[in-house]
């Protein structure tokens, strides 16, 4: 008796089924767009990198034109010893660089430089006028409070007392938390407001320089604590005024006695009232 197994018929070609799944069928709907859109491809990668390099370029380029800049001012910087120690850089020269190297760091620097400049030459009509540009072309720019307070100088320089106390004031409300710059503001103010007999005004910048002793004391403090001196001793009656003001702020921050009865409205020469007549005694 024969007990193998019977043998498996091999299989056919026409026995074996080919099934395609879902990422087959993906990855071939892939290649075929890609191969109708290669041209698109080509030119979308090709601008990509036109991008990329051209941006590379650019920062290189804007570095180095940065470096140039800086160097080129740091030339002009005033020297430390010597005839013209600490002497500042001729104006035109300063101009030249700002107008050499417009958009960097440095140009922004040597526009502002460039004012300040022209104001120690008495230029103080072109000062102003530069200082304005660099207001104009750098809005946001952390040094414009510094640049309209130059507008003011130049327009006190200049004799023109009444603008320059307007635009002294523009810069007091404008840049109250700018210290330093807040700070010249005031002892200008002060400085015209005496010139102008206003003398009340005077005592009271110099008064809100000193206040700002309690933050951080400065430079212009120091002047204006001379002012407020000199200015009080010519007229005691403002001295006076601000002591008075000073013990009234005292005397409102002590503090109330607690747990007192204060009694109103209470006429001590008034009659007693009779005693309350006694009790009669119990009945038995």
């Amino acid at each position: 008796m024969n007990t193998e197994p019977p043998r498996r018929k091999p299989a056919s070609a026409q026995d074996i089924k080919v099934t395609t799944g879902s990422e087959s069928t993906l990855g071939l709907e892939m290649m075929a767009w890609v191969e109708v859109h290669k041209q698109k491809l080509m030119v979308a990668g090709a601008v990509a990198l036109a991008v990329i390099i051209a941006a590379v370029i650019y920062n290189h380029y804007t570095a180095q034109r940065e470096m140039q800049a800086s160097e080129a001012l740091l030339a002009l910087r005033a020297p430390i010893i010597g005839e013209n120690r600490g002497k500042t850089a001729p104006s035109d020269k300063l101009l030249a660089l700002a107008e050499g190297f417009a958009g960097t760091t440095a140009g922004r620097h040597a526009l502002l430089q460039a004012g300040e400049a022209l104001y120690l030459e008495g230029k103080y009509d072109q000062a102003r006028s530069v200082f304005q540009r660099f207001v104009t072309e750098n809005v946001g720019h952390p040094l414009v409070p510094q640049a309209e307070l130059g507008m003011a100088a130049c327009l006190d320089a200049a004799g023109k007392r009444k603008e320059a106390i307007e635009a002294y004031d523009l810069v007091r409300k404008r840049w109250a938390m700018e210290g330093a710059v807040v700070s010249q503001a005031k002892l200008a103010l002060g400085r015209l407001y005496e010139a102008e007999g206003k003398l009340e005004q005077a005592h009271g910048m110099y008064l809100e320089i000193l206040e700002s002793m309690k933050t951080g004391f400065n430079t212009w403090a120091m002047e204006a604590q001379m002012r407020l001196a000199a200015l009080e001793k010519a007229h005691p009656a403002l001295k006076d005024a601000r002591l008075q003001k000073m013990a009234a702020a005292a005397a409102a921050q002590q503090p109330r006695p607690q747990n007192v009865i204060t009694l109103t409205n209470v006429n001590v020469n008034a009659p007693k009232p009779a005693p309350a007549p006694a009790p009669a005694p119990a009945k038995k």
